[in-house]
Parts: C-alpha cells; structure tokens; sequence
C-alpha cells in the first residue's frame, strides 16, 4: 500500500498569473550517473542519499524513485523533495557554505 497517494491527478496547469514561463518534461528515460566520478553510488550503481542529499556536500539529486514518499518521482509529488533540498541549500548558504 502506498504511503501517500493524491486525492486526484492534476490533469492541467493554470499558467496565467503563477509566473510560470517555461517547462521541462522528461519521461521515458532510464538514469546515466556515468559521468559523476564520485564514491556516491551503491552496489548497483543507484546514489547513496538521505532524502537526495548524499554525502557529498552540495550534491543531491531530485525525483528518484522513493526518494521520500510514493510521489517522489511523480510529477505532482515531486514538490516536498524539492521543498526540502531548498531548504537544505539555503542552510547551506547561510551557514557561509558553498552550495
């Protein structure tokens, strides 16, 4: 059973007046981290993270498969792990840290 499941699938996006002037859509691919040369990834390959912070500081990585919930990698859930690594770079920067 999932976690968390939304109420209702958005179907469409008000783009008048939310300030919203462009989106990228990308679906039907498979993730390539070959050119990440960094000791981050497990076993198969897949990023060590909490939340889609790994230890490496700065990086993270957005709408993996359960990154938190069962909307991670789902277009309308995808917004708390967004919300949440944000907050993480805002730390970040105001901690005086390179983000």
């Amino acid at each position: 059973m999932p976690v968390w499941e939304p109420a209702q699938e958005p179907t469409r996006l008000a783009l008048d007046g939310s300030g919203i002037t462009g989106v990228l859509w990308a679906i039907g691919f498979r993730a390539d981290y070959c050119w990440i040369e960094l000791a981050i990834f497990d076993e198969r390959g897949l990023p060590v993270h909490t939340r889609g912070a790994t230890a490496e500081p700065g990086l993270m990585f957005l709408g993996l498969p359960w990154q938190w919930t069962w909307g991670s990698a789902r277009f309308s859930g995808v917004d708390a792990d967004a919300e949440h690594l944000v907050g993480l770079l805002a730390a970040r920067v105001s901690q005086g840290s390179a983000a």
